[in-house]
């Protein structure tokens, strides 16, 4: 069975076969999201589905706005891996700017998600980003991100 990947281009939404998602309300490919913050970021060829990811390597990480239609309780997915550079990358994952889990994030792709959340219906933000940078003697602990997304009655 299919489901929908609906990625934010040039302001209009983009529809495509995601067959790796099932029944995701919105799912959004890290590479359709403009990141301010990361003008130079963006890696391909070794995304979790060989296309492109996200590299983010500092402590912090943009955020993306999304709509709740029925107040409830929700959870954040998302695609992940790091490098390991004395210790494993760890992951935050936030909503409405609150940090709503840490994840230890290994060096293959890995389903990570967030702990569940009460929304009210209305907008909301996710971000997820690396809370733990550390580089030295030629190695660097990244995140990798390659995409996110949530069920429930939510869309961006």
């Amino acid at each position: 069975m299919n489901t929908w990947k609906i990625a934010a281009v040039a302001g209009a939404l983009a529809i495509a076969s995601a067959p790796s998602v099932a029944r995701a309300d919105w799912y959004i490919e890290a590479e359709t999201i403009q990141y301010d913050l990361y003008p130079y970021a963006v890696g391909y060829g070794w995304g979790a589905n060989a296309d492109a990811f996200l590299q983010l390597n500092w402590n912090g990480g943009p955020y993306k706005y999304f709509y709740v239609s029925t107040a409830g309780s929700y959870v954040l997915h998302a695609r992940l891996a790091g490098s390991i550079c004395n210790g494993y990358p760890a992951a935050l994952f936030f909503i409405d700017a609150v940090a709503r889990g840490r994840r230890p994030i290994g060096a293959g792709w890995t389903h990570q998600t967030s702990d569940a959340v009460w929304l009210e219906a209305g907008w909301h933000s996710f971000a997820v980003a690396l809370e733990n940078d550390y580089a030295a003697g030629g190695c660097n602990r990244d995140l990798w991100f390659d995409a996110a997304w949530m069920y429930g009655n939510t869309s961006i």
